[in-house]
């Protein structure tokens, strides 16, 4: 019997992109071993639903209300698809360039860890296609006094490496692992998300691992025109400072850090209250 294998996206406001991307999916080679149905969240954007139910059969489109964001959106994508069943589900963002094996390799890596019992989130990697530096996959921490302060982990050319944080761009989870952590926890609305489940994951007694090799091109987020670049009025990055996207929420920090923190959770919280009491203070000290 075929394993299925669910891919779940999210998109908003940019339908090429999420077209491309899973023009991509269907150029994957040897996938068709598997069986696999795509669950896509279109959260109130540019008609991309509408497009993809035209160009696609396989796609189930999800729509949203315009205010899920990643982990809103995913955890409405995840939703649905534990009703299908599957035996993986494939976390993958719609600007992850993939190459044309990468699921394959990927799938083989998942099936090889259930097989001999080590069942763990693994990741694929993405480089910076101009530089071909590591931009996302998994992460260590730096510091024992930061939950903030990480590094990247770069991928070896045969073997998994363990990693303590997930990025979400490209992610495959075994029916084990989501029977026992369930969804993305509701309290995250855009960032935090993929980390706290990867956090959970080990708690559980599950691994985070790093797949051998790269598996897709993707750009860092740019700094310009963000509450990061300081070639921008303090003012004018003391605004973006509001919203999802531009950082998580304050309460949102909060459970992250109580969860995830130790006893020095209340340094890694006090610490935020920067950002909250004194946000001039704060951008200058996050400056590009």
């Amino acid at each position: 019997m075929k394993k299925k294998i669910a891919i779940l996206l999210t998109c908003f406001n940019r339908k090429d992109l999420t077209i491309d991307c899973l023009k991509k999916i269907e150029k994957q080679k040897q996938i068709e071993g598997y069986n696999y149905q795509i669950f896509l969240v279109d959260d109130g954007s540019d008609g991309t639903g509408e497009e993809v139910g035209k160009l696609f059969d396989n796609v189930n489109v999800l729509s949203g209300n315009g205010a899920l964001f990643w982990s809103g959106g995913m955890r409405l994508a995840f939703k649905e698809a534990m009703k299908w069943g599957p035996d993986f589900y494939l976390w993958l963002n719609d600007d992850a360039l993939i190459y044309e094996d990468s699921l394959y390799r990927l799938l083989v890596q998942g099936r090889k860890l259930v097989e001999k019992g080590c069942s763990g989130i693994l990741l694929g990697s993405m480089e910076d296609p101009n530089t071909g530096q590591i931009t996302y996959g998994g992460k260590v921490r730096a510091s024992k006094f930061s939950l903030s302060k990480v590094k990247m982990v770069l991928p070896d050319r045969t073997v998994c490496l363990p990693c303590d944080l997930i990025n979400g761009n490209l992610v495959l989870i075994p029916k084990i692992v989501a029977d026992k952590l369930g969804n993305i926890k509701e309290v995250y609305t855009h960032g935090l998300g993929d980390y706290d489940y990867g956090l959970r994951a080990q708690k559980a007694g599950f691994q985070c691992l790093v797949a051998p090799g790269v598996y897709g091109a993707c750009s860092n987020n740019k700094v310009e025109g963000t509450c990061r670049d300081s070639q921008l009025t303090v003012k004018s990055r003391i605004r973006m400072l509001e919203g999802p996207v531009a950082l998580p929420p304050i309460n949102e920090w909060l459970y992250y850090t109580r969860e995830h923190g130790g006893i020095l959770w209340p340094l890694f919280w006090s610490k935020s209250l920067i950002r909250k009491w004194f946000p001039s203070v704060w951008v200058k000290m996050r400056e590009k």
